[in-house]
């Protein structure tokens, strides 16, 4: 991933699922960040961190 400026995030999200992230992302989020690990009962665990750069409001989802 290329470096990003989070100065200019105006707003972030996180999701553990990966059919959010894709929606977020079709609405104008970047995905800026992925982290891995396990669950309590040590399942495989992935969280997405999205910004929106935009200066209009991002949509309500």
């Amino acid at each position: 991933m290329d470096k990003v400026d989070l100065t200019k995030v105006k707003k972030l999200r996180q999701t553990y699922s990966v059919d959010f992230a894709n929606q977020l992302i079709a609405a104008g989020y970047e995905l800026i960040a992925t982290a891995s690990g396990q669950d309590d009962q040590g399942g495989p665990l992935l969280n997405y961190s999205l910004a929106w750069f935009k200066d209009e409001a991002p949509p309500v989802m």
